[in-house]
């Protein structure tokens, strides 16, 4: 099967300085596109525009996605699929990987721009499409293959297998140039000719770039070469002395130097070869030079602006592609190799928005919104404890988060708040386990729900956090049946000077929370130590308290038990089912913070949730009621 022709050749309507390997990829995806339309829908490319459901269902046909039982499915026809392998459009049978189909897309919608007509890729259920596709190849572990970055470690390895003779110092200049000097890709490095190169002292030269990939205007910009990758450059140019021609050329065997250049292919086999050697690990590449240099600037805390200078990436989202590593260290771009010593530590500096707003773009479609935020919070605290000013606050980082939110969009999860209702029935059934668990003698069972009482109702009525829950002391708690119970905790998440914090109760007329501690801590006979103990199922009270985190499992296991939809509980539940129960109740939102001991009024307000009222439970007309404590 021969390709179907298109009726208007791509070559003549794409721009003469766009580079060669550009050119080539241009041809083959707008090659592939007109033999898929001729198949599928018998049309050849170039007759009209084509509309937005072509391309949805171009997207359909060659991305994979996930089935039940880790299956994937595309719907490209079998006929089809076959016939594009046979004409040799694709390699193997079966879907394409996902920048594959983003790069055929962005080519069909710059051959639509050329012709004047509207870009069918721009439609945005195109968009959602992709964004959803990648992301449920991500969920599935497909990510997207990139080359290993050949970072300051494994480069030097590389150097170390380049001896003297005329091929290991090529390769040595080589290797340095292409990384040292900015990243340069390799028809960059092969494309260098004699005359581009200008020594400026003994530790420094400089290097001028025509045309390249993204700046096809060819004028020429000179960047700078120091340090090792300098004196690289002198070796080689004093063991193959040349006028003009091709910088990095083929060697003969015995050592000969040939007037002919090197081929990109031959840079990549270079790497590859030279990795080997050294024993390293991975997927090597030309391409591993440029990301190893974008990555070890950042290793190293360059302003991403001073990468891009180097690199001349156009875009901050390919430099971000690249960034595979960073640890905010001060460097410059043009030095990364000067020091022989220099490796990258951790040490206490500060950070920079531009650093920030790095971590951000890299994280923010991996992390919730609130995540990225917390971790700001840490960040900027960390800075003022240190007297440094806080980065978190620069308009860029700012920015930032707002356009995550806008194009990460996501509904913030919260533990539905305990009804009322649902405690009175939890509560009920535990009480009524434990009268059975007393009448035949099952010790075990029984102070495994006197406890279970006491720390629901404590939990709910005094609103505390999981992690207070399990950090309530005997020694700290006081209980007077009828009056009301006092805790006091050495610490909470509100009191960060560590002052200490003392919680007060009152008995109730039912569900009390006072009358349930004493219960617990007489039938279990503590007299220190952690509140809520762990016990065994021989009935061993454990010395240490019960863990926070197994607080969830142990309260969704007291709900199912008792007839509760236990899955749409969490510990923080508790807190959040008080506060919506004490605002259905007519609190005002001062009385509830002070209470629960929220400091903002905005995690107050966060809580607060449609309840029941139940008014009127304190046990005693001299104590103020609970819905106005």
């Amino acid at each position: 099967m021969a390709w179907p022709p298109t009726r208007r050749k791509p070559r003549r309507r794409l721009s003469p300085p766009t580079p060669t390997n550009t050119l080539r990829s241009y041809r083959s995806a707008l090659a592939y596109w007109s033999a898929w339309l001729q198949l599928r829908y018998g049309q050849a490319l170039g007759d009209t525009p084509l509309p937005p459901a072509v391309a949805l269902q171009f997207v359909l046909d060659h991305l994979a996605r996930p089935l039940e039982h880790s299956s994937w499915a595309h719907l490209l026809p079998p006929s089809i699929d076959a016939a594009l392998v046979a004409a040799r459009g694709k390699a193997r049978l079966g879907p394409l990987a996902y920048n594959t189909v983003s790069h055929r897309l962005a080519v069909l919608g710059k051959w639509h721009r050329l012709q004047s007509w509207d870009n069918p890729c721009e439609a945005p259920a195109l968009k959602t499409l992709l964004r959803e596709a990648r992301k449920a190849q991500s969920r599935q572990g497909v990510n997207v293959r990139k080359k290993t970055a050949m970072v300051l470690e494994p480069l030097r390895a590389l150097l170390a297998t380049c001896d003297d003779g005329v091929c290991g110092v090529r390769d040595r200049a080589l290797l340095l140039l292409a990384w040292s000097g900015g990243g340069r890709r390799r028809s960059e490095v092969v494309g260098l000719q004699v005359g581009d190169v200008r020594q400026l002292d003994a530790d420094t030269w400089l290097y001028a770039l025509g045309a390249t990939k993204t700046d096809t205007g060819g004028v020429r910009r000179e960047k700078p070469l120091r340090g090792p990758a300098a004196q690289a450059l002198s070796a080689w140019l004093a063991a193959a002395p040349a006028d003009s021609g091709p910088l990095f050329r083929r060697l003969y065997k015995g050592g000969k130097v040939s007037t002919t250049a090197l081929s990109a292919d031959q840079v990549a086999r270079i790497v590859q070869r030279r990795a080997q050697l050294a024993g390293l690990e991975g997927d090597w590449a030309a391409h591993s030079l440029r990301s190893g240099f974008v990555t070890e600037a950042g290793r190293q805390g360059v302003p991403s602006g001073e990468v891009m200078a180097m690199t001349e990436h156009r875009g901050v989202g390919t430099v971000m592609g690249y960034f595979q590593a960073g640890s905010l260290l001060a460097s410059r771009a043009t030095e990364l190799m000067c020091d022989p010593d220099l490796q990258p530590k951790i040490k206490a500096r500060q950070a920079t928005g531009d650093g920030i707003v790095r971590y951000l773009a890299e994280y923010a479609d991996k992390h919730a919104i609130n995540t990225l935020k917390q971790r700001l919070a840490a960040l900027a605290q960390w800075h003022i404890t240190q007297g440094f000013p806080d980065p978190t606050k620069t308009p860029t980082v700012k920015q930032m988060i707002k356009g995550i939110r806008t194009l990460h969009p996501t509904q913030e999860k919260q533990a539905a708040p305990l009804l009322l209702l649902h405690l009175e029935q939890a509560v009920g059934w535990l009480e009524r386990e434990a009268a059975l668990a007393a009448e035949r003698g099952e010790f075990v069972s029984m102070i495994r729900h006197r406890r279970d009482i006491a720390l629901v109702l404590i939990g709910f009525w005094r609103g505390f956090r999981g992690d207070e829950l399990a950090r309530l002391h005997v020694e700290h708690t006081q209980a007077e049946s009828g009056i009301g119970i006092t805790f006091y905790l050495p610490h909470t998440k509100g009191d960060r000077q560590h002052l200490g914090t003392t919680f007060h109760t009152p008995a109730l007329k039912k569900l009390c929370p006072v009358q349930a501690y004493i219960n617990w801590i007489t039938v279990a006979g503590i007299a220190r130590g952690p509140v809520f103990k762990k016990v065994d199922r021989w009935s061993n009270l454990a010395d240490g308290g019960i863990n926070s985190n197994s607080l969830i499992p142990l309260l969704r296991r007291i709900f199912e038990q008792a007839g509760v939809s236990a899955d749409l509980y969490s510990s923080h539940s508790m807190r959040r089912g008080f506060a919506t129960w004490a605002s259905a109740n007519g609190w005002d939102i001062k009385s509830l913070m002070s209470y629960v001991g929220w400091r903002d009024v905005k995690s107050a307000l966060r809580y607060v949730d449609a309840g029941m009222s139940i008014g009127g439970l304190t046990a005693r007309s001299t104590n103020p009621p609970i819905d106005t404590f």
